[in-house]
C-alpha cells in the first residue's frame, strides 16, 4: 500500500476530482460501476481498478463520490465492498452529500478497522473540480485534517472547516443547499416578474447583480437565463433529492421546515414537468407558466 489515492465513483464530481488528481500527477486509482468511466480515466494515465477490493489493495487514501445514502451504504458495506478490505492506515476522505447520521455510521465502524474518515461534502461543480476551484466543508479530527492536506488542497481553493465532529460537514452541506435552492427559488420568481413586465433580461441582470437582492447562485446561474441556455451545472433533479435529504434529516430530528417544504414542492413540480435534467435555474420556466394563470 503506497500513497496513491483512490477514487470511486466516477460521476460529474468523482470524475472530474480523479481528472483533477491526475493532472496534479498524483498516482491515482478509480473504481466505478460503469466500465466506460473507468476506461476513459484510464485513458488520462489513471490505473484500472477492476473492483473495490483491487482498488484498495494498493492505496492509502480512498476519495468516495456517490449520489445517495443507499450507493455509498452498498459501496461501504457491500459484498466486496470497502470495510471488509479495509487496511489499518487508509483513509477516507468522503465528498458525498448524504445524511450526517450515515457518514457517523461509517466512521464508527471503520473505526474498528483503524481507518479514519475526513467527512468533506463539496460546494461547486465539474467546471470548479477540473481546476482545482471546489470549497471543501471539512469535519474531521487535526490528525486526518493534516494527512489529507495535500490532496485536498489540489481538488480545492477554499477549504471550510467546521470541526473535529464526522457528520458536522453533511449537517453544513444539508444546510447550504437547502439556502440555494430557495434562493434561486425567489430569484426565479422575481426575474420572472421583471421579464414579463417587458424589462431587458440582460440588463435586468446587470443591474439586480449589482444590488442587495443578490446573491451567489444569482450572479452564477443568471446569465444563463439571459443567454437561454438551461444546460446542466446542477440539475433539477439533484436539487429535489437534496432538498428532501434536508426534510428527512430535520424529521428525524422532529424539526419542522415549512420554508424548506414548501421550496422542496416547487422543485419536485418542475421536475414532474418534464425540467429534471435541466439547470436549477431552469425552475424559471415554472414560474413563467405560473404568471400566465
Amino acid at each position: 500500500m503506497d500513497n496513491s489515492v483512490g477514487v470511486i465513483g466516477l460521476g460529474n464530481i468523482g470524475g472530474a476530482v480523479a481528472r483533477r488528481l491526475i493532472n496534479q500527477k498524483l498516482n491515482v486509482v478509480v473504481y466505478d460501476v460503469d466500465f466506460a468511466k473507468r476506461e476513459s480515466l484510464s485513458k488520462l494515465g489513471a490505473t484500472f481498478a477492476d473492483s473495490i477490493e483491487d482498488l484498495m489493495s494498493t492505496v492509502k487514501f480512498i476519495v468516495t463520490s456517490l449520489p445517495n445514502d443507499q450507493v455509498l451504504n452498498n459501496v461501504i458495506f457491500g459484498d466486496g465492498g470497502f470495510i471488509e478490505n479495509a487496511k489499518d492506515g487508509q483513509v477516507l476522505i468522503e465528498l458525498s452529500t448524504v445524511l450526517p447520521d450515515t457518514i457517523v455510521t461509517i466512521a464508527n465502524k471503520l473505526q474498528a478497522k483503524n481507518v479514519s474518515v475526513l467527512d468533506s461534502p463539496i460546494s461547486g461543480g465539474p467546471r470548479e473540480a477540473e481546476k482545482g476551484e471546489l470549497t471543501l466543508i471539512i469535519a474531521g479530527n487535526d490528525d486526518t485534517k493534516s494527512l489529507c492536506k495535500d490532496i485536498l488542497n489540489k481538488i480545492g481553493n477554499k477549504l471550510l472547516l467546521v470541526g473535529e465532529k464526522v457528520g458536522e460537514g453533511k449537517a453544513v452541506k444539508l444546510i447550504n443547499n437547502m439556502m440555494t435552492m430557495g434562493n434561486v427559488l425567489i430569484a426565479s420568481e422575481a426575474f420572472a416578474v421583471g421579464m414579463k413586465y417587458g424589462l431587458d433580461p440582460q440588463k435586468l441582470y446587470d443591474i439586480l447583480s449589482q444590488t442587495g437582492g443578490k446573491s451567489h447562485h444569482f450572479i452564477k446561474r443568471f446569465p444563463k437565463v439571459v443567454a437561454e441556455d438551461y444546460s446542466s451545472l446542477f440539475s433539477i433533479e439533484l436539487g429535489q433529492k437534496d432538498l428532501d435529504l434536508a426534510l428527512k434529516w430535520a424529521g428525524n430530528q422532529n424539526l419542522k421546515l415549512l420554508v424548506a417544504s414548501f421550496v422542496e414542492q416547487n422543485y419536485q413540480e418542475a421536475k414532474d414537468s418534464g425540467l429534471a435534467n435541466e439547470d436549477i435555474v431552469a425552475i424559471i420556466k415554472l414560474c413563467q407558466q405560473r404568471l400566465l394563470i
